[in-house]
Order: structure tokens, then sequence, then C-alpha cells
């Protein structure tokens, strides 16, 4: 298991999942990184992804893409008004 040295922010992980969710498909995590104009360093989306996927808010395909998975129940949307 490898140690992590840098936790992403609060706001760059939020910037992730907006990304996400707006595309909801990503062919590879290049791709994504490339979207986000190099504003977060690779290794920081690699650990976002991991958190993500632990989080079921995304899941990787065998062919190495990434696709947003998570669906907000109305019971949830009815509680953030």
């Amino acid at each position: 298991m490898r140690t992590i040295l840098h936790q992403p922010k609060l706001n760059t992980i939020k910037m992730v999942e907006q990304k996400l969710k707006k595309k909801k498909h990503f062919r590879n995590k290049y791709q994504l990184f490339q979207s986000l104009q190099g504003k977060v360093m690779f290794q920081t989306i690699a650990v976002i992804l991991n958190y993500l996927e632990e989080s079921r808010k995304v899941k990787f395909k065998q062919d190495g893409s990434i696709s947003w998975i998570f669906k907000i129940s109305n019971k949830s949307k009815r509680a953030r008004r």
C-alpha cells in the first residue's frame, strides 16, 4: 500500500466531482486530467478517484473508463431544500 503524501482539499474534490457529474463519462484518467486544464496534479486526481470509487460515486470499467453512477434520491433532494 502506498503512503499518500498529499491530501486533496475539499474544493479540489468538489471540482472533480462537478466535472464528472456534468460529463458523466471519461475514457480514462488522463482525459479527466486534461479537462481540468492543469488545475490539479495527476496524482491528486488519482487519490480523489479512489475516494469517489470507495464512496460509490464513480465506477471504473475494464477498459479504464470512468463513469459517474451516483444518483441523489428524491428524499435527499427534499432534505437539501
